[in-house]
């Protein structure tokens, strides 16, 4: 399914782009922790329950943005990527990753009524360019 697809899906159900209205309806628990410098947020399965914990001092574009992208490996039920890291290797980024980050990207657009944008200007307005490229 297309991000944008996604994205429409996930209005349509919830009347919301806003991602923690989203997560709440979908009954998908969030934790707040100080998380360190370099991991921003993760996933995990506790009791077979999809927990999402986010670093508690990102301010709320930075944690709505670390929860969209968590919520589409929720959705896509990805396995394997754990965390989301503020400094990334040097290899190319996953298919997964690029997709958690474009439906967290097309959230916050639609949310914030930046969709019309491009997608740099999107993250320049929103001020994830440290989040991303």
């Amino acid at each position: 399914m297309t991000t944008q697809k996604t994205i429409n899906n996930l209005y349509h159900e919830f009347n919301t782009y806003n991602v923690k209205r989203i997560l709440k309806m979908k009954n998908i628990p969030v934790l707040y922790y100080p998380l360190g410098d370099v991991t921003l947020g993760y996933t995990a399965t506790i009791k077979r329950i999809k927990t999402i914990t986010v670093d508690n001092s990102l301010n709320e574009i930075q944690t709505d943005f670390i929860l969209g992208h968590e919520l589409s490996h929720v959705l896509n039920n990805d396995i394997g990527t754990p965390y989301y890291r503020r400094v990334g290797s040097f290899s190319a980024i996953s298919k997964k990753e690029k997709q958690a980050n474009n439906l967290s990207l097309g959230l916050l657009a639609c949310r914030y009524e930046l969709d019309k944008y491009s997608r740099d200007i999107q993250i320049k307005q929103l001020g994830l360019n440290d989040f991303l490229d």
